[in-house]
Protein backbone atom coordinates (compact mmCIF):
# COMPACT_ATOMS: atom_id res chain seq x y z
CA UNK A 1 0.00 0.00 0.00
CA UNK A 2 1.33 3.36 -0.77
CA UNK A 3 0.04 6.38 1.66
CA UNK A 4 -2.42 7.15 -1.11
CA UNK A 5 -4.35 4.02 -2.13
CA UNK A 6 -2.85 0.44 -3.10
CA UNK A 7 -0.17 -0.40 -5.34
CA UNK A 8 -1.57 -1.62 -8.66
CA UNK A 9 0.82 -4.13 -10.79
CA UNK A 10 0.59 -4.86 -14.22
CA UNK A 11 0.73 -9.09 -15.07
CA UNK A 12 4.05 -8.34 -16.40
CA UNK A 13 5.61 -6.71 -13.19
CA UNK A 14 4.44 -9.03 -11.02
CA UNK A 15 6.15 -12.06 -13.04
CA UNK A 16 9.32 -10.04 -12.40
CA UNK A 17 8.28 -9.67 -8.73
CA UNK A 18 7.56 -13.22 -8.43
CA UNK A 19 10.29 -14.40 -10.90
CA UNK A 20 7.97 -16.45 -12.78
CA UNK A 21 7.21 -16.08 -16.77
CA UNK A 22 4.07 -13.99 -17.68
CA UNK A 23 2.62 -17.09 -18.90
CA UNK A 24 2.77 -18.18 -15.66
CA UNK A 25 0.51 -15.12 -14.15
CA UNK A 26 -1.61 -15.97 -16.80
CA UNK A 27 -1.97 -19.61 -15.50
CA UNK A 28 -2.52 -18.51 -11.94
CA UNK A 29 -5.29 -16.13 -12.76
CA UNK A 30 -7.41 -18.77 -14.97
CA UNK A 31 -6.52 -21.87 -12.93
CA UNK A 32 -7.08 -20.20 -9.19
CA UNK A 33 -10.71 -19.27 -8.57
CA UNK A 34 -9.87 -17.25 -5.82
CA UNK A 35 -6.77 -15.28 -7.56
CA UNK A 36 -7.68 -11.69 -7.29
CA UNK A 37 -10.24 -9.67 -9.60
CA UNK A 38 -8.19 -6.87 -11.50
CA UNK A 39 -8.55 -3.42 -9.18
CA UNK A 40 -8.53 -2.23 -12.55
CA UNK A 41 -10.18 -3.85 -15.31
CA UNK A 42 -9.78 -1.79 -17.74
CA UNK A 43 -5.92 -1.42 -17.80
CA UNK A 44 -5.86 -5.47 -16.17
CA UNK A 45 -4.07 -4.25 -12.96
CA UNK A 46 -4.13 -5.87 -9.64
CA UNK A 47 -3.91 -5.03 -6.21
CA UNK A 48 -0.02 -6.33 -5.03
CA UNK A 49 -1.15 -6.29 -1.43
CA UNK A 50 -4.36 -8.32 -2.43
CA UNK A 51 -2.44 -10.51 -5.21
CA UNK A 52 1.01 -11.29 -2.21
CA UNK A 53 -1.29 -12.75 -0.19
CA UNK A 54 -3.03 -15.32 -2.70
CA UNK A 55 0.54 -16.37 -2.95
CA UNK A 56 1.16 -16.91 0.56
CA UNK A 57 -0.51 -20.21 0.25
CA UNK A 58 1.42 -21.24 -3.00
CA UNK A 59 5.02 -22.84 -2.10
CA UNK A 60 7.58 -22.41 -4.89
CA UNK A 61 8.52 -25.99 -6.41
CA UNK A 62 11.73 -27.45 -5.64
CA UNK A 63 13.12 -26.79 -9.25
CA UNK A 64 12.27 -23.32 -9.04
CA UNK A 65 13.96 -22.41 -6.02
CA UNK A 66 16.86 -19.51 -6.16
CA UNK A 67 19.60 -20.11 -3.78
CA UNK A 68 19.15 -19.01 -0.42
CA UNK A 69 15.22 -20.35 -0.57
CA UNK A 70 14.38 -23.16 1.54
CA UNK A 71 11.80 -25.72 1.02
CA UNK A 72 8.50 -24.09 1.91
CA UNK A 73 9.52 -20.65 0.49
CA UNK A 74 6.36 -19.13 -0.57
CA UNK A 75 6.17 -17.14 -3.92
CA UNK A 76 4.80 -13.77 -1.13
CA UNK A 77 8.16 -14.34 0.29
CA UNK A 78 9.89 -14.32 -2.99
CA UNK A 79 7.79 -10.87 -4.22
CA UNK A 80 8.55 -9.40 -0.55
CA UNK A 81 12.20 -10.40 -1.26
CA UNK A 82 12.28 -8.42 -4.29
CA UNK A 83 10.69 -5.38 -3.33
CA UNK A 84 13.13 -5.18 0.01
CA UNK A 85 15.87 -5.09 -2.92
CA UNK A 86 18.25 -7.98 -1.35
CA UNK A 87 22.06 -7.78 -1.65
CA UNK A 88 22.56 -9.55 -5.16
CA UNK A 89 26.24 -10.50 -3.77
CA UNK A 90 24.49 -12.94 -1.38
CA UNK A 91 23.93 -15.41 -5.04
CA UNK A 92 27.25 -16.96 -6.44
CA UNK A 93 27.63 -15.59 -9.60
CA UNK A 94 27.31 -18.24 -12.07
CA UNK A 95 23.75 -18.76 -10.92
CA UNK A 96 22.50 -15.56 -10.21
CA UNK A 97 19.39 -14.83 -11.94
CA UNK A 98 18.30 -11.13 -12.65
CA UNK A 99 16.88 -9.03 -9.83
CA UNK A 100 15.53 -5.60 -9.49
CA UNK A 101 18.44 -3.52 -8.02
CA UNK A 102 17.67 -0.87 -5.13
CA UNK A 103 18.22 2.11 -7.34
CA UNK A 104 15.16 0.02 -9.48
CA UNK A 105 12.87 -0.40 -6.76
CA UNK A 106 13.13 2.93 -5.73
CA UNK A 107 12.86 4.06 -9.46
CA UNK A 108 9.38 1.37 -9.47
CA UNK A 109 8.43 2.38 -6.47
CA UNK A 110 7.97 6.04 -6.74
CA UNK A 111 6.77 5.14 -10.52
CA UNK A 112 4.10 2.66 -8.89
CA UNK A 113 2.92 5.92 -6.90
CA UNK A 114 2.85 8.41 -9.82
CA UNK A 115 0.80 5.71 -11.40
CA UNK A 116 -1.93 4.98 -9.11
CA UNK A 117 -2.30 8.81 -9.29
CA UNK A 118 -3.11 8.90 -12.88
CA UNK A 119 -4.96 5.86 -13.14
CA UNK A 120 -8.21 6.00 -14.28
CA UNK A 121 -7.35 9.40 -16.23
CA UNK A 122 -5.53 7.26 -19.28
CA UNK A 123 -4.95 3.87 -20.21
CA UNK A 124 -1.83 2.51 -18.51
CA UNK A 125 0.68 2.27 -21.45
CA UNK A 126 -0.47 6.32 -22.37
CA UNK A 127 0.63 6.92 -18.28
CA UNK A 128 3.74 5.45 -18.54
CA UNK A 129 4.35 7.37 -21.76
CA UNK A 130 3.26 10.87 -19.69
CA UNK A 131 5.43 9.95 -17.30
CA UNK A 132 8.62 9.85 -20.06
CA UNK A 133 7.02 13.26 -21.31
CA UNK A 134 7.31 14.84 -17.75
CA UNK A 135 10.94 13.59 -17.33
CA UNK A 136 12.59 14.47 -20.65
CA UNK A 137 10.09 18.20 -19.70
CA UNK A 138 12.76 18.35 -16.40
CA UNK A 139 15.78 18.41 -18.41
CA UNK A 140 15.39 19.66 -21.75
CA UNK A 141 13.21 22.81 -20.39
CA UNK A 142 14.63 23.11 -17.33
CA UNK A 143 13.67 26.38 -16.70
CA UNK A 144 10.21 26.03 -17.89
CA UNK A 145 9.99 22.78 -15.52
CA UNK A 146 10.92 24.68 -12.50
CA UNK A 147 8.45 27.71 -13.32
CA UNK A 148 6.13 25.14 -13.92
CA UNK A 149 6.59 24.09 -10.37
CA UNK A 150 6.57 27.68 -8.83
CA UNK A 151 2.95 27.82 -9.96
CA UNK A 152 0.52 29.12 -7.29
CA UNK A 153 -2.58 27.14 -8.72
CA UNK A 154 -3.55 24.10 -9.96
CA UNK A 155 -5.16 25.91 -12.49
CA UNK A 156 -2.20 27.84 -13.62
CA UNK A 157 0.24 24.73 -13.15
CA UNK A 158 -2.29 22.41 -15.51
CA UNK A 159 -2.04 25.61 -18.30
CA UNK A 160 1.46 25.80 -17.96
CA UNK A 161 1.64 22.30 -19.07
CA UNK A 162 -0.45 21.76 -21.63
CA UNK A 163 2.02 24.59 -23.32
CA UNK A 164 5.20 22.53 -23.22
CA UNK A 165 3.08 19.37 -24.39
CA UNK A 166 2.84 18.70 -27.89
CA UNK A 167 -0.48 19.22 -29.69
CA UNK A 168 -1.11 15.69 -30.40
CA UNK A 169 -1.14 13.97 -27.14
CA UNK A 170 -2.39 10.46 -28.59
CA UNK A 171 -4.15 9.34 -25.32
CA UNK A 172 -2.00 11.22 -22.72
CA UNK A 173 -3.81 11.93 -19.67
CA UNK A 174 -5.17 15.92 -20.29
CA UNK A 175 -3.26 17.87 -17.13
CA UNK A 176 -6.76 20.07 -16.78
CA UNK A 177 -8.81 16.92 -15.63
CA UNK A 178 -6.22 16.19 -12.85
CA UNK A 179 -6.66 18.70 -10.19
CA UNK A 180 -6.24 16.72 -7.31
CA UNK A 181 -3.01 14.52 -8.31
CA UNK A 182 -0.95 16.90 -10.68
CA UNK A 183 1.00 18.95 -8.42
CA UNK A 184 2.02 15.66 -6.52
CA UNK A 185 2.64 13.72 -9.56
CA UNK A 186 5.23 16.96 -10.57
CA UNK A 187 6.44 16.79 -7.40
CA UNK A 188 7.25 12.91 -7.36
CA UNK A 189 8.66 13.53 -11.17
CA UNK A 190 11.28 16.66 -9.59
CA UNK A 191 11.87 14.18 -6.67
CA UNK A 192 12.95 11.18 -9.47
CA UNK A 193 15.39 13.56 -11.34
CA UNK A 194 16.63 15.09 -8.29
CA UNK A 195 20.81 14.60 -7.89
CA UNK A 196 23.99 15.67 -7.99
CA UNK A 197 23.75 14.79 -11.67
CA UNK A 198 20.03 15.56 -13.00
CA UNK A 199 20.77 14.91 -16.97
CA UNK A 200 22.67 11.52 -15.43
CA UNK A 201 19.70 10.61 -12.86
CA UNK A 202 16.64 11.87 -15.33
CA UNK A 203 18.17 9.29 -17.67
CA UNK A 204 18.38 6.64 -15.71
CA UNK A 205 14.79 7.37 -14.98
CA UNK A 206 13.82 7.60 -18.74
CA UNK A 207 15.22 4.17 -19.51
CA UNK A 208 13.83 2.49 -16.58
CA UNK A 209 10.47 3.67 -17.69
CA UNK A 210 10.78 3.04 -21.03
CA UNK A 211 11.79 -0.29 -20.27
CA UNK A 212 8.60 -1.06 -18.17
CA UNK A 213 6.85 0.27 -21.64
CA UNK A 214 8.28 -2.43 -23.17
CA UNK A 215 7.59 -4.91 -20.83
CA UNK A 216 3.78 -3.93 -20.74
CA UNK A 217 3.36 -4.05 -24.40
CA UNK A 218 4.54 -7.73 -24.77
CA UNK A 219 5.59 -8.82 -27.83
CA UNK A 220 4.96 -5.07 -29.50
CA UNK A 221 7.40 -3.63 -26.98
CA UNK A 222 10.47 -5.70 -28.85
CA UNK A 223 10.70 -2.65 -31.30
CA UNK A 224 10.96 0.15 -28.57
CA UNK A 225 14.97 -0.78 -27.80
CA UNK A 226 17.67 -3.96 -28.21
CA UNK A 227 19.40 -5.17 -25.28
CA UNK A 228 21.65 -3.29 -23.36
CA UNK A 229 24.22 -6.21 -23.46
CA UNK A 230 23.52 -6.79 -26.93
CA UNK A 231 24.25 -2.74 -27.43
CA UNK A 232 27.34 -3.06 -25.37
CA UNK A 233 28.61 -6.09 -26.90
CA UNK A 234 28.02 -4.41 -30.57
CA UNK A 235 29.19 -0.85 -29.77
CA UNK A 236 32.30 -1.71 -28.23
CA UNK A 237 33.51 -4.62 -30.98
CA UNK A 238 33.59 -1.33 -33.01
CA UNK A 239 35.82 0.72 -31.06
CA UNK A 240 37.06 2.58 -33.67
CA UNK A 241 40.96 3.23 -33.81
CA UNK A 242 40.62 6.82 -35.42
CA UNK A 243 37.86 9.41 -34.35
CA UNK A 244 34.98 8.64 -36.50
CA UNK A 245 33.54 12.07 -37.98
CA UNK A 246 29.79 9.85 -38.69
CA UNK A 247 27.86 7.29 -37.04
CA UNK A 248 24.80 6.16 -38.47
CA UNK A 249 21.79 3.49 -37.21
CA UNK A 250 19.54 2.89 -40.26
CA UNK A 251 16.79 1.59 -37.83
CA UNK A 252 17.39 3.27 -34.85
CA UNK A 253 13.99 2.37 -32.62
CA UNK A 254 14.81 4.62 -29.41
CA UNK A 255 18.16 5.45 -30.03
CA UNK A 256 19.82 2.97 -27.64
CA UNK A 257 22.89 2.65 -30.35
CA UNK A 258 23.66 6.10 -31.01
CA UNK A 259 23.64 6.89 -27.19
CA UNK A 260 25.30 3.92 -26.58
CA UNK A 261 28.52 5.17 -28.76
CA UNK A 262 27.66 8.54 -27.86
CA UNK A 263 28.92 7.29 -24.49
CA UNK A 264 31.88 5.22 -25.20
CA UNK A 265 33.64 7.73 -27.74
CA UNK A 266 33.09 10.24 -24.47
CA UNK A 267 35.37 7.88 -22.43
CA UNK A 268 37.68 6.58 -25.45
CA UNK A 269 37.85 9.55 -27.75
CA UNK A 270 37.12 12.65 -25.74
CA UNK A 271 38.01 14.93 -28.72
CA UNK A 272 35.47 13.07 -30.87
CA UNK A 273 32.58 15.00 -32.11
CA UNK A 274 31.18 12.62 -34.41
CA UNK A 275 27.97 13.41 -36.17
CA UNK A 276 25.08 11.04 -34.91
CA UNK A 277 22.07 10.14 -37.31
CA UNK A 278 19.10 7.39 -37.12
CA UNK A 279 16.17 6.81 -38.65
CA UNK A 280 13.67 5.55 -36.38
CA UNK A 281 10.78 2.83 -37.79
CA UNK A 282 7.86 4.93 -37.19
CA UNK A 283 6.13 8.04 -35.79
CA UNK A 284 6.07 6.93 -32.89
CA UNK A 285 9.45 5.15 -32.26
CA UNK A 286 10.97 8.25 -33.49
CA UNK A 287 9.65 11.54 -31.17
CA UNK A 288 10.52 8.78 -28.02
CA UNK A 289 13.34 8.54 -30.02
CA UNK A 290 14.05 12.36 -29.83
CA UNK A 291 12.95 12.86 -26.34
CA UNK A 292 15.40 9.96 -24.94
CA UNK A 293 18.52 11.36 -27.18
CA UNK A 294 17.70 14.77 -25.50
CA UNK A 295 17.54 13.32 -22.17
CA UNK A 296 20.91 11.66 -22.65
CA UNK A 297 22.53 15.42 -24.04
CA UNK A 298 22.84 13.12 -27.20
CA UNK A 299 22.51 15.46 -30.63
CA UNK A 300 21.74 13.83 -33.50
CA UNK A 301 19.82 13.87 -36.55
CA UNK A 302 16.82 11.82 -36.94
CA UNK A 303 15.01 11.47 -40.34
CA UNK A 304 11.69 9.03 -39.44
CA UNK A 305 10.56 7.72 -42.73
CA UNK A 306 12.75 8.63 -44.97
CA UNK A 307 15.23 6.94 -47.39
CA UNK A 308 15.50 3.90 -44.40
CA UNK A 309 17.82 1.62 -46.78
CA UNK A 310 20.32 4.57 -46.55
CA UNK A 311 20.61 6.23 -49.93
CA UNK A 312 21.43 9.43 -47.62
CA UNK A 313 24.29 8.01 -46.28
CA UNK A 314 25.83 6.17 -49.03
CA UNK A 315 29.66 5.94 -48.37
CA UNK A 316 30.04 8.57 -46.38
CA UNK A 317 30.12 6.81 -42.62
CA UNK A 318 32.66 5.42 -40.50
CA UNK A 319 30.29 3.51 -37.85
CA UNK A 320 26.65 2.03 -38.55
CA UNK A 321 25.13 0.51 -35.56
CA UNK A 322 21.65 -1.32 -36.45
CA UNK A 323 19.02 -4.07 -35.07
CA UNK A 324 16.68 -3.87 -37.92
CA UNK A 325 13.51 -6.05 -38.03
CA UNK A 326 14.11 -9.69 -38.27
CA UNK A 327 12.66 -11.69 -41.55
CA UNK A 328 10.34 -8.94 -42.67
CA UNK A 329 8.90 -8.79 -46.22
CA UNK A 330 10.12 -5.54 -47.49
CA UNK A 331 8.69 -3.33 -51.07
CA UNK A 332 11.13 -2.51 -53.43
CA UNK A 333 10.47 0.48 -56.27
CA UNK A 334 12.03 -0.16 -59.50
CA UNK A 335 14.80 2.56 -59.36
CA UNK A 336 15.56 0.83 -55.39
CA UNK A 337 15.71 -2.69 -56.77
CA UNK A 338 18.15 -2.00 -59.42
CA UNK A 339 20.32 0.41 -57.62
CA UNK A 340 23.83 -1.58 -57.89
CA UNK A 341 25.20 1.30 -55.08
CA UNK A 342 22.73 0.34 -52.87
CA UNK A 343 22.15 -3.75 -53.92
CA UNK A 344 25.84 -4.30 -54.48
CA UNK A 345 25.63 -7.56 -53.96
CA UNK A 346 22.00 -9.06 -55.74
CA UNK A 347 18.91 -8.07 -55.20
CA UNK A 348 17.38 -10.33 -52.10
CA UNK A 349 13.82 -11.94 -52.36
CA UNK A 350 10.43 -9.07 -51.61
CA UNK A 351 9.41 -11.86 -48.98
CA UNK A 352 12.77 -11.12 -46.55
CA UNK A 353 14.47 -7.79 -46.32
CA UNK A 354 17.65 -9.32 -43.79
CA UNK A 355 19.90 -9.07 -46.79
CA UNK A 356 19.06 -5.58 -47.77
CA UNK A 357 19.91 -4.34 -44.19
CA UNK A 358 22.90 -6.13 -44.71
CA UNK A 359 24.10 -4.92 -47.88
CA UNK A 360 22.49 -0.99 -46.64
CA UNK A 361 25.25 -1.05 -43.85
CA UNK A 362 27.98 -1.98 -46.42
CA UNK A 363 26.70 0.48 -48.77
CA UNK A 364 26.47 3.36 -46.14
CA UNK A 365 30.34 2.89 -44.89
CA UNK A 366 33.34 4.90 -45.83
CA UNK A 367 36.63 3.18 -46.71
CA UNK A 368 37.98 1.76 -43.81
CA UNK A 369 33.84 2.22 -42.41
CA UNK A 370 33.05 -0.55 -40.05
CA UNK A 371 29.10 -1.75 -38.94
CA UNK A 372 28.13 -4.34 -36.76
CA UNK A 373 24.35 -5.16 -37.57
CA UNK A 374 22.22 -7.62 -35.14
CA UNK A 375 20.35 -10.49 -37.66
CA UNK A 376 18.20 -13.44 -37.43
CA UNK A 377 20.72 -16.76 -37.48
CA UNK A 378 18.82 -17.82 -40.93
CA UNK A 379 20.85 -15.03 -42.57
CA UNK A 380 23.84 -16.95 -41.78
CA UNK A 381 22.85 -20.18 -43.48
CA UNK A 382 19.84 -19.93 -45.60
CA UNK A 383 19.42 -21.44 -48.46
CA UNK A 384 17.43 -19.61 -50.63
CA UNK A 385 19.46 -19.86 -54.01
CA UNK A 386 19.04 -15.64 -53.96
CA UNK A 387 20.24 -15.45 -50.16
CA UNK A 388 22.81 -17.89 -51.11
CA UNK A 389 24.41 -15.80 -53.90
CA UNK A 390 24.37 -12.62 -51.84
CA UNK A 391 26.30 -13.85 -49.10
CA UNK A 392 28.65 -15.30 -51.16
CA UNK A 393 29.55 -12.48 -53.05
CA UNK A 394 30.03 -10.19 -49.94
CA UNK A 395 32.52 -13.53 -48.31
CA UNK A 396 34.22 -13.29 -51.70
CA UNK A 397 34.23 -9.27 -51.80
CA UNK A 398 35.76 -9.61 -48.46
CA UNK A 399 33.03 -7.01 -46.27
CA UNK A 400 32.41 -9.68 -43.86
CA UNK A 401 34.37 -9.49 -40.98
CA UNK A 402 32.63 -11.54 -38.32
CA UNK A 403 29.97 -12.74 -37.31
CA UNK A 404 29.34 -13.65 -33.65
CA UNK A 405 26.29 -15.91 -31.96
CA UNK A 406 24.98 -14.88 -29.46
CA UNK A 407 22.80 -16.59 -26.69
CA UNK A 408 19.11 -17.31 -26.87
CA UNK A 409 16.43 -15.32 -24.46
CA UNK A 410 18.20 -11.96 -24.54
CA UNK A 411 15.35 -10.47 -26.10
CA UNK A 412 12.35 -9.95 -24.01
CA UNK A 413 8.82 -11.73 -25.20
CA UNK A 414 11.52 -14.37 -27.65
CA UNK A 415 13.03 -16.31 -27.19
CA UNK A 416 15.50 -16.93 -30.33
CA UNK A 417 19.06 -16.78 -30.59
CA UNK A 418 20.72 -14.04 -32.35
CA UNK A 419 23.98 -12.79 -34.34
CA UNK A 420 26.06 -9.73 -34.80
CA UNK A 421 27.56 -8.91 -38.28
CA UNK A 422 30.60 -7.28 -38.51
CA UNK A 423 30.96 -5.71 -41.87
CA UNK A 424 33.51 -3.69 -43.14
CA UNK A 425 34.45 -1.26 -46.25
CA UNK A 426 37.78 -3.20 -46.81
CA UNK A 427 40.73 -1.49 -49.69
CA UNK A 428 41.74 -5.13 -49.70
CA UNK A 429 40.25 -8.48 -49.79
CA UNK A 430 41.09 -10.07 -46.34
CA UNK A 431 41.91 -13.96 -46.71
CA UNK A 432 39.73 -15.07 -43.29
CA UNK A 433 36.59 -14.68 -41.48
CA UNK A 434 36.10 -14.87 -37.49
CA UNK A 435 33.45 -16.88 -36.20
CA UNK A 436 32.90 -15.93 -32.34
CA UNK A 437 29.86 -18.71 -30.64
CA UNK A 438 28.31 -17.39 -27.53
CA UNK A 439 25.21 -19.31 -27.76
CA UNK A 440 26.33 -21.08 -24.37
CA UNK A 441 27.19 -17.70 -22.21
CA UNK A 442 24.74 -15.78 -19.68
CA UNK A 443 22.74 -17.32 -17.02
CA UNK A 444 19.14 -18.19 -17.74
CA UNK A 445 16.14 -16.95 -15.60
CA UNK A 446 12.30 -18.34 -16.16
CA UNK A 447 12.13 -15.57 -18.30
CA UNK A 448 15.32 -14.29 -19.86
CA UNK A 449 18.52 -14.82 -20.11
CA UNK A 450 21.22 -12.14 -18.84
CA UNK A 451 25.03 -11.89 -19.75
CA UNK A 452 27.47 -11.06 -16.85
CA UNK A 453 29.50 -8.24 -17.85
CA UNK A 454 32.75 -10.95 -17.83
CA UNK A 455 31.04 -12.86 -20.45
CA UNK A 456 30.74 -9.38 -22.52
CA UNK A 457 34.37 -9.12 -21.90
CA UNK A 458 35.21 -12.53 -23.00
CA UNK A 459 33.10 -12.32 -26.43
CA UNK A 460 34.66 -8.45 -27.26
CA UNK A 461 38.02 -9.85 -26.14
CA UNK A 462 37.82 -12.48 -28.65
CA UNK A 463 37.18 -9.75 -31.54
CA UNK A 464 39.86 -7.11 -30.48
CA UNK A 465 42.41 -9.51 -29.98
CA UNK A 466 42.05 -11.04 -32.95
CA UNK A 467 42.10 -7.46 -35.10
CA UNK A 468 45.32 -7.11 -33.06
CA UNK A 469 47.01 -10.56 -34.83
CA UNK A 470 46.49 -12.81 -31.49
CA UNK A 471 45.16 -16.38 -32.06
CA UNK A 472 41.49 -16.56 -31.60
CA UNK A 473 40.08 -17.90 -27.48
CA UNK A 474 38.24 -20.57 -27.46
CA UNK A 475 34.55 -19.21 -28.32
CA UNK A 476 36.33 -18.01 -31.28
CA UNK A 477 38.02 -19.44 -34.78
CA UNK A 478 39.57 -17.59 -37.68
CA UNK A 479 38.44 -19.85 -40.84
CA UNK A 480 40.13 -19.30 -44.23
CA UNK A 481 38.59 -18.65 -47.56
CA UNK A 482 38.65 -22.16 -48.88
CA UNK A 483 37.34 -23.72 -45.89
CA UNK A 484 33.99 -21.07 -45.90
CA UNK A 485 33.86 -22.38 -49.83
CA UNK A 486 33.81 -25.59 -49.32
CA UNK A 487 30.96 -25.34 -46.95
CA UNK A 488 28.60 -23.60 -49.48
CA UNK A 489 29.92 -20.20 -47.99
CA UNK A 490 27.55 -21.06 -44.88
CA UNK A 491 28.24 -18.23 -41.99
CA UNK A 492 26.92 -20.25 -39.20
CA UNK A 493 29.71 -19.95 -36.87
CA UNK A 494 28.76 -23.54 -35.09
CA UNK A 495 29.54 -24.83 -38.67
CA UNK A 496 33.09 -24.09 -38.16
CA UNK A 497 33.07 -24.46 -33.93
CA UNK A 498 33.12 -27.34 -32.04
CA UNK A 499 33.37 -26.41 -28.06
CA UNK A 500 35.89 -27.96 -26.60
CA UNK A 501 34.91 -30.66 -23.97
CA UNK A 502 35.35 -30.17 -20.15
CA UNK A 503 38.39 -32.00 -18.79
CA UNK A 504 37.99 -34.37 -17.05
CA UNK A 505 39.89 -34.98 -14.06
CA UNK A 506 39.46 -38.59 -12.89
CA UNK A 507 40.81 -38.78 -9.29
CA UNK A 508 38.70 -35.84 -8.01
CA UNK A 509 35.22 -36.91 -9.67
CA UNK A 510 36.37 -40.61 -7.53
CA UNK A 511 36.91 -38.89 -5.10
CA UNK A 512 33.28 -36.46 -5.03
CA UNK A 513 31.63 -39.67 -6.04
CA UNK A 514 32.64 -41.60 -2.58
CA UNK A 515 32.14 -38.67 -0.45
CA UNK A 516 28.28 -38.34 -1.69
CA UNK A 517 28.08 -42.02 -1.59
CA UNK A 518 28.62 -41.70 2.14
CA UNK A 519 26.89 -38.85 2.79
CA UNK A 520 23.66 -40.74 0.85
CA UNK A 521 24.59 -43.77 3.27
CA UNK A 522 24.24 -41.76 6.06
CA UNK A 523 20.82 -40.20 5.13
CA UNK A 524 19.46 -43.65 4.04
CA UNK A 525 20.68 -44.37 7.97
CA UNK A 526 18.81 -41.36 9.54
CA UNK A 527 15.71 -42.35 7.32
CA UNK A 528 14.87 -45.38 9.48
CA UNK A 529 14.52 -42.83 12.87
CA UNK A 530 12.93 -40.07 11.12
CA UNK A 531 10.03 -42.17 10.20
CA UNK A 532 9.86 -44.00 12.95
CA UNK A 533 9.53 -40.34 14.74
CA UNK A 534 6.79 -39.16 11.94
CA UNK A 535 4.89 -42.71 13.23
CA UNK A 536 5.27 -41.66 16.47
CA UNK A 537 3.87 -37.85 16.07
CA UNK A 538 0.89 -39.28 13.63
CA UNK A 539 0.01 -41.53 16.87
CA UNK A 540 0.89 -38.90 19.56
CA UNK A 541 -2.36 -36.72 17.24
CA UNK A 542 -4.33 -39.27 17.14
CA UNK A 543 -4.53 -40.19 20.83
CA UNK A 544 -5.08 -35.88 21.01
CA UNK A 545 -8.27 -36.91 19.02
CA UNK A 546 -9.86 -39.33 20.66
CA UNK A 547 -12.99 -38.45 23.02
Amino acid sequence: MTKDGPTLVSRAQLARYAGVSRAAVTNWRKRGPDFPEPADAEKELFDLDQVTDWLAERTIPADARRPGEVAGTTYAERVHASLTAPDPSRVPARVQVRRTTPREQTLDQTAFRILDDLRGHAPFDANLKFLLRLVHISVAREQDWRDLLQQPTYSHMATSLMSLLPARRDGLPDPTELPHVLPRVLREVETLVSGPDRREQAAAVFDHVLTRLAEAQGKAGQMWQTPASVVEIAVRMLDPLTPPHAVHDPYCRTGEFLIAMERWLRTSQPTSRPLFSGIPGSEELSDMAAMRLRVHGVEAELMPGVDPFGLRHRGRTDLVLANPPFNMRWAADEHFADDPHRLPYGRPPLSNANFVWLQSAVAALRPGGRAAVVMAPIAAFSSHSGERAIRTAMVEDGVVEAVVSLPDRLFQSTSIPVDIWLLRRPADKPSEILFVDARKSGTVSRTERSLAPGEIDDIVSTVTAWRGGAPASSMGRAVGLDEIRERDHSLLPTAYLTLPVPTVHVDEERERFEALTRRLHLLEDALAATDQLVHSLIEETRRWKRP
